[in-house]
């Protein structure tokens, strides 16, 4: 990702793995995903946006959440950043890890 403080969503998009329809798609289907926009209208996604599209993309695409099951589990870590996210994604990981483990 690059380091600048502002990304544009071509750029997101290719960083990310998924095409530009589909984070427009999630931005209207998760109130939490609002990146701003420039004067012209482009969208400007910053770093908590990107973190949060890996969260939705993880949820979606690796754990097999429905849209309606993604927004549910990101609506009950309301409140926590995405990093927060990342850090609970990595928990439930490695608490199935630990259960696979002990069978």
């Amino acid at each position: 990702m690059s380091e600048r403080r502002f990304q544009r969503i071509g750029e997101v998009a290719a960083d990310v793995g998924v095409a530009t329809h589909v984070l427009r798609y999630w931005e209207s289907e998760f109130p939490q995903l609002r990146p701003r926009k420039g004067s012209g209208g482009q969208r400007l996604y910053q770093k908590r946006d990107i973190e949060l599209i890996r969260e939705i993309k993880s949820l979606l695409h690796e754990r097999g959440y429905t849209i309606e099951g993604a927004r549910r589990a990101l609506n009950e870590a309301s409140g926590s950043g995405p990093g927060e996210l990342a850090i609970n994604r990595v928990l439930r990981e490695i608490n199935a890890i630990s259960e696979l483990l002990e069978d």
